[in-house]
């Protein structure tokens, strides 16, 4: 490929290979076709099959949130669709959606990809969780300053909103103490009721336990989840309905 495009991809050194400006650029571009080759071998499998199939992916912590009901009533009105549910982290459903693995995906945030459709189909605050007897356990509501010397407990890195949280802490000038992580939302709220630390989660997420309080978040801070598609998807006129039906649902709402 060197020779093809006469240049040089990596200055060759005895401790290695240091990619060049071709090579940088090279290794982008060859992404891009990649990519988009991928996504007409899936078209041309969708031609082949002459099925629908539409593969929905959902960012962790998303199943929790909406309305999986809805989502299931709108496949069964459609007997024509092959559908399967598959849960990633958030930026792996972008990038899957990108790729065209997926046609269909649930995301915290908007992507804001020029090739991706991205739909705000809820809005959940976000809160904090303390037990009986913490300091904070009398207010209604807390600042994410007050929070600079408290033990937290959170959801790992795999979620979306341990990210945030990290931001919006180091954006007031302090690293957040963070006790404990977890994948599973009754376990934070479990570890809250033994006095482990004070967690943050949507309210949407709130798990039933013994002298946890919610305390409101006095902020700008909301869950937002996203209906995402390819834009030249090619069940565009399908996916696009679905996404119309699910964004008009008083139950995403």
């Amino acid at each position: 490929m060197e020779e093809e495009c006469n240049t040089s991809f990596f200055i060759r050194t005895k401790n290695g290979l240091i990619p060049t400006e071709s090579g940088r650029l090279f290794y982008e571009r060859s992404r891009e076709l990649s990519s988009r080759m991928h996504q007409i071998q899936e078209e041309i499998r969708h031609l082949d099959n002459n099925s629908k199939k539409i593969r929905i992916g959902f960012a962790n912590g998303v199943f929790r949130a909406v309305p999986i009901h809805v989502i299931s009533e709108y496949m069964s009105r459609h007997t024509e669709i092959n559908e399967q549910w598959c849960e990633y982290e958030n930026d792996e459903v972008v990038k899957k959606i990108y790729e065209s693995e997926l046609e269909y995906g649930f995301v915290v945030g908007d992507p804001k990809n020029s090739d991706i459709v991205a739909t705000l189909l809820m809005s959940k605050p976000v809160a904090f969780y303390v037990y009986e007897g913490h300091p904070l356990y009398s207010k209604d509501s807390v600042t994410l300053d007050e929070l600079k010397n408290e033990d937290i407990i959170t959801m790992n890195e795999k979620f979306h909103i341990y990210h945030d949280f990290i931001r919006a802490c180091k954006a007031r000038g302090f690293e957040p103490k963070i006790k404990a992580k977890t994948m599973d939302g009754h376990t934070l709220f479990k570890m809250v009721s033994e006095k482990i630390g004070i967690a943050i989660s949507p309210v949407c997420a709130a798990y039933e336990e013994p002298n946890v309080k919610k305390l409101d978040f006095e902020g700008d801070y909301t869950w937002n989840i996203y209906g995402i598609f390819r834009k030249d998807s090619p069940e565009k006129e399908l996916i696009e309905s679905a996404n119309a039906y699910f964004q008009n649902h008083p139950c995403f709402q």
